[in-house]
């Protein structure tokens, strides 16, 4: 195998002047050791704590778009927060205090003050199966695509089974009181059952 001249640059020819500083040196070494250690690819790779932060604010970000709770939002910024103090010197430790009073104070405020701006009001999102529908009134709805009939819980449609007869067939408009969840089928009663 032939040796590769030390003295090529990522950019070209020989005798080009070295990189500016603060660029990434990516000279092939054919004859260096490998690097085995962290240390000597972060002393290799020109890597900081600065971009580590920033990355992970970058990732936690990116990952609020599949959940919607702005949990991971607020951990992004705390992150990118983080970043500034890696900057600026602070030690490792330092940051990962940092990041804990960071967190401790964007979740939650992004939770309690900033997720409901969110919200429509009257919808209680994540309180469905809980019990808290147990005795409200619904009215019957046919769907579209296939003619099932259910009622619509904080804007889902369930399916219904009548708890004293079994059935799942209701015209569309008639009033029910909700009982319980069965899996994903509402148990409900007939007003006119529950009043007899």
């Amino acid at each position: 195998m032939a040796a590769v001249d030390i003295s090529l640059r990522h950019y070209g020819h020989p005798e080009t002047r070295p990189p500016d500083l603060g660029t990434i040196d990516l000279r092939w070494r054919a004859t260096a050791a490998p690097i085995t250690t962290m240390e000597q690819w972060k002393s290799y790779m020109e890597w900081s704590l600065t971009h580590f932060w920033l990355i992970l604010a970058l990732v936690l970000s990116l990952a609020e778009l599949t959940s919607g709770v702005l949990l991971l939002l607020a951990l992004g910024v705390a992150a990118a927060l983080t970043s500034l103090l890696a900057f600026f010197g602070a030690s490792f430790e330092w940051q990962l205090v940092g990041m804990g009073v960071f967190s401790g104070l964007l979740v939650p405020i992004a939770i309690r003050w900033i997720r409901p701006r969110f919200s429509p009001r009257g919808v209680a999102y994540g309180t469905t199966g809980t019990g808290v529908e147990h005795g409200q009134r619904y009215r019957i709805l046919k769907r579209d695509f296939d003619g099932a009939c259910g009622i619509k819980v904080n804007g889902d449609f369930y399916r219904l089974r009548v708890e004293s007869t079994g059935t799942s067939e209701l015209p569309e408009g008639t009033e029910v009181i909700f009982k319980q969840f069965d899996g994903t089928t509402a148990v409900v009663e007939t007003i006119t059952h529950t009043e007899q």
